[in-house]
């Protein structure tokens, strides 16, 4: 498996590999979205920005994984008015927006080192804070899967710290569905540190 960091408008020769990853892995639980336009509009707030920083992840030539990110100021307006509403700079915080791996890649420490790669760009990039948000989940949900694993322990084992009061709502067509419904996404936070860097040899 390599790693590819592409900025800006190199992304754009990756969108369809990159649209197909996106809609395969968010057709899965707990999103179950069905919505492809309007992902690949979604795609161009990355290209469109300087500071992007997208990483790919190529196994024999196939786009396997994907990670998106940009400041946290350039992200969508809903999370924009959601830390202005709660008087949080927005200044020094690094939207960690997007974390595509292929199911079969899953659980084989691939995801953990596409992590630390992008980790290590965004702390050499002079970012020293990161935040992501992520589906909020019902405990007994008679639709999640019986060998689903929830990825909190793994973002608590990288330093993350879940932030209740951030809840931001997003409104997307579920599979099967006729209209948009909203769903609430509650953020994680992290201060980035030179503990959080790869020991090099």
């Amino acid at each position: 498996m390599i790693f590819k960091t592409l900025k800006g408008k190199e992304i754009l020769s990756y969108i369809p590999e990159i649209t197909n990853l996106g809609i395969t892995v968010f057709r899965e639980y707990p999103h179950f979205f069905e919505n492809t336009i309007a992902f690949s509009e979604y795609l161009s707030m990355y290209a469109n920005s300087k500071n992007a920083i997208v990483i790919i992840a190529e196994d024999d030539g196939e786009v396997i994984g994907v990670i998106m990110s940009l400041p946290l100021a350039e992200s969508m307006k809903e999370i924009k008015a959601l830390f202005l509403e709660k008087h949080i700079s927005m200044e020094d915080i690094f939207y960690f927006g997007e974390f595509f791996l292929l199911k079969k890649y899953r659980r084989k420490k691939n995801g953990y080192e596409m992590y630390k790669e992008f980790e290590k760009i965004v702390w050499e990039k002079g970012w020293k804070k990161i935040a992501f948000c992520e589906i909020v989940q019902q405990e007994n949900d008679p639709k999640k899967p019986n060998d689903y694993i929830s990825l909190d322990s793994f973002w608590e084992r990288q330093g993350y710290i879940k932030q209740p009061e951030l809840i931001v709502h997003f409104s997307w067509k579920n599979i099967g569905a006729s209209e948009k419904t909203p769903h609430p996404m509650v953020f994680w936070t992290k201060n980035l540190t030179p503990s959080d860097l790869p020991i090099e040899h």
